[in-house]
């Protein structure tokens, strides 16, 4: 993430401030200083505030599936929307315990990911 910021930096020359770059150790941090004002988002909070599709779970009326592994290492446990998807006549949420961020590779035969192979299956499929 901070090549993408150096590689921004060049882009858009002076936009930036790279001063302490390399001291930055969480997505909080960054999201703070880069990704929200370069979106134009207030801070962190407001930008994962404002991109959650969280809020409009409510509002699903069709069969829905959500896979996301709980080893996501963008993701904090909090983010998950368990309560939601207990509440929702509409929502499958499946959160299997490993699977990283875009994961769940099967390296079977033609290297299908698992999340396609149950995603087909959700689908009838």
């Amino acid at each position: 993430m901070r090549g993408k910021i150096r590689v921004k930096d060049r882009m858009f020359p002076g936009k930036l401030d790279l001063t302490g770059l390399s001291r930055v150790k969480s997505f909080q941090e960054f999201d703070d200083r880069y990704t929200a004002p370069i979106h134009g988002f207030r801070d962190a909070a407001d930008y994962w505030e404002r991109n959650s599709s969280r809020r409009f779970i409510a509002g699903i009326r069709l069969p829905t599936l959500v896979i996301n592994a709980r080893n996501d290492p963008f993701l904090g446990k909090d983010c998950y929307p368990d309560t939601e998807a207990v509440a929702s006549d509409w929502l499958v949420l499946e959160t299997p315990e490993t699977g990283g961020h875009v994961g769940f590779p099967t390296f079977a035969e033609g290297g299908e990911y698992w999340s396609e192979t149950r995603a087909a299956e959700f689908l009838g499929g």
